[in-house]
This record gives structure tokens, sequence and C-alpha cells, in this order.
């Protein structure tokens, strides 16, 4: 398996964690009242956009490749993806990572989305203070 292939696969299973993630602490804060809680779901939208978009090329980029997922399971603390090649013998293969692995990877992705939010937040701000 190439690498490219094992990020496309290891993808599949993070974004609908970080979006599930993402869109659980949208739900809190639309229970709990807040005076921050516009700027939260402002940020939680953001992240929850571009977690999305990047779910939809996920999936774009299997079908280029050639990756069909038929099923995905769990089993003793890891996720198993099964999957077939377009174009092959049709013969399913497998692959499987640990949950530790993606926990680390989450947090890893979270902070790059905050990141990346955080330097839309300040470009923001500056046009702002540039148009006064």
């Amino acid at each position: 398996m190439s690498d490219e292939e094992n990020t496309l696969l290891r993808d599949y299973i993070l974004f609908p964690q970080l979006t599930a993630s993402v869109q659980r602490s949208l739900d809190d804060l639309e229970r709990k009242p807040n005076v921050l809680n516009r700027m939260y779901v402002a940020s939680g939208t953001y992240l929850l956009r571009k977690i999305t978009e990047d779910l939809r090329e996920n999936r774009l980029a299997l079908n280029r490749a050639g990756l069909r997922i038929t099923r995905t399971a769990e089993l003793n603390g890891l996720i198993h993806v099964e999957f077939t090649r377009k174009g092959g013998a049709g013969h399913p293969e497998t692959y499987a990572v640990a949950r530790d692995v993606l926990r680390d990877e989450r947090r890893a992705r979270m902070a790059q989305y905050i990141a990346e939010f955080g330097v839309v937040v300040k470009e923001t701000a500056n046009s702002v203070h540039q148009h006064k």
C-alpha cells in the first residue's frame, strides 16, 4: 500500500470523527447560554465547514485512486476499513489503524484547523483596521 493510500484511508476514518466532535460541541453551545457563544459558534462553524470540505475532497481522492470502501468495523482497539481496488480482481483488502493513533492525529488536525482559523481572524481584524 502506498503512503498516499494509507493517508486516504486514515483520513476516511478521521474526518467523520472530527466532524462529529465539532458538531457535538456546537450542539452543547446551543444548550448553554454564554456571552461568548456567538464567537464560539462562529469558530465552530468555520471548523466544521473546513473539515467537511476536506472530507468531501477525501472521498473524491479515494475515488480517483480507485479505492472503494466496502465496510468499516472496530475490533480490539483497531478500526478496520475493508476496501477494493477499481480494476482489480475485486478481492477485499483491509486497512487497520489503532484508536490511539487516531486520537493523536485528531488532536493534531484540530490544532491545525484552529491555527488556520486564527490566521483568518487575524487577517479579518487587520482588514477592518485598514478600512477605518
